[in-house]
């Protein structure tokens, strides 16, 4: 066990990122999720594509197959000032963005910070714990939790990028993503 370098909080000796801000450890430098599934590769598999070998690329048997693009992971830039964000499901359900989230059929945090949603999802397309979200200083971030059903970011005018899982993706106003069957609008936050 130790200490978040970001943010100080406990780490769990199991934990492939901090329960608190969300961020990978650094047991786990690069952020990848740690697959428990029998045949699969290593978690250095999915850092830059094929191994040392050049055999294919090749997803857990857990993830759906894939064949189009892969959303960038998040920009270095400087901090800038940030709109109220609301995340509004096709369901009609409103989340505001204040902090760190997670979305999911029933998602849990041993972190009392960490806003839990459950989304109605009546045909099981999103995962227990589907993705997570928050806010730092370059504004709000999405990122898949090695979902059944994956994620897809919908920015306007362009087709649809699947999110790696674990890498986090900055998303805008406007922006669009599809968790399993479900599909959640970025807005500016209504005022009360």
């Amino acid at each position: 066990m130790g200490t978040c370098a970001h943010c100080g909080a406990q780490l769990l000796e199991s934990g492939v990122t901090c329960p608190s801000c969300g961020r990978p450890v650094a047991s786990n430098p690069g952020g990848f999720l740690i697959w428990d599934v029998p045949g699969t590769r290593t978690p250095e598999f999915f850092d830059n594509g094929p191994t040392d070998d050049d055999s294919p690329v090749v997803a857990p048997p857990s993830l759906p197959p894939w064949s189009g693009p892969v959303a960038p992971t998040r920009p270095a830039g400087p901090a800038v000032g940030r709109p109220s964000i609301d995340l509004v499901f096709d369901t009609g359900q409103r989340i505001h963005v204040s902090g760190h989230g997670l979305l999911g059929r029933h998602p849990e945090s041993q972190n009392p910070s960490v806003v839990c949603t459950a989304v109605d999802d009546p045909e099981r397309s999103l995962s227990k714990t589907h993705a997570e979200y928050g806010l730092d200083d370059q504004g709000l971030w999405f990122r898949d939790r090695g979902s059944t059903n994956g994620t897809d970011l919908v920015r306007k005018g362009a087709q649809p990028v699947r999110l790696v899982p674990g890498e986090p993706v900055s998303v805008s106003i406007g922006d669009a993503l599809i968790l399993g069957r479900r599909r959640v609008h970025v807005e500016r936050a209504q005022e009360s």
